[in-house]
């Protein structure tokens, strides 16, 4: 009888560490989110919403960088559009970005600068991708005037 709960309680035991540990980082994460007071923009959540990059021909390096075209850039581009229409002044749209998950350069009297990084692992889990995405915002007098939206990722 001890022999066949000695190994079910480890595996038990060994469940639950396992559970508690990947929870962790996954609740801290939700609660850096939960804290930001705009969570109506996340560029988590513009990545998770991208189409899945393709598989790459034979011909391309590793660190080839490709574009993901603008037509799949169209839902990401309106929700930044949404969130810092045009005449918000740079201050409030790289606060805005900032909360969203991207870093901001200060801005110049012509533009204003973020990007943000992520790393996915893409099917098979063979290989990962490097994603970054650049959003411009040029400025007139201190306000923005547009929004461009950029996305490349290479696949190392």
């Amino acid at each position: 009888m001890i022999r066949r709960l000695v190994p079910a309680a480890l595996f038990a035991t060994t469940c639950v560490m396992a559970t508690v540990l990947a929870a962790g980082p996954l609740r801290a994460q939700e609660a850096f989110y939960n804290e930001q007071p705009d969570r109506t923009l996340r560029f988590a959540d513009m990545e998770f919403a991208m189409p899945i990059d393709p598989l790459l021909p034979s011909w391309v390096g590793r660190s080839h960088i490709m574009h993901t075209p603008s037509s799949d850039l169209r839902a990401a581009s309106g929700q930044l559009r949404a969130a810092i229409p045009t005449g918000t002044d740079a201050t409030t749209a790289a606060a805005t970005l900032a909360r969203a998950g991207a870093r901001c350069a200060a801005p110049t009297d012509a533009a204003l600068m973020c990007s943000y990084h992520d790393v996915e692992t893409p099917r098979g889990g063979q290989y990962f991708d490097s994603v970054n995405w650049t959003v411009t915002l040029p400025l007139a007098a201190g306000h923005v005037t547009d929004i461009l939206v950029a996305r490349d990722w290479t696949r190392r």
